[in-house]
């Protein structure tokens, strides 16, 4: 993927989101994306769903 295409979009390492995860997670749900590289090229991509997930419910 060019460079260009990152633009708005965190790149991290693999072992950053390894030690990171929660917290990469924590951003996707509110709708970044982020992308996941090994020697600075992207070999993944974590997004947020399609369809957002049904609210909690409390008893």
């Amino acid at each position: 993927m060019p460079k260009a295409a990152h633009w708005g979009k965190k790149l991290v390492n693999i072992a950053e989101a390894k030690a990171q995860l929660s917290r990469l997670v924590e951003r996707v749900e509110r709708g970044e994306v982020v992308l996941i590289g090994r020697y600075g090229r992207v070999v993944a991509k974590l997004v947020p769903p399609e369809v957002p997930p049904k609210p909690r419910r409390v008893p």
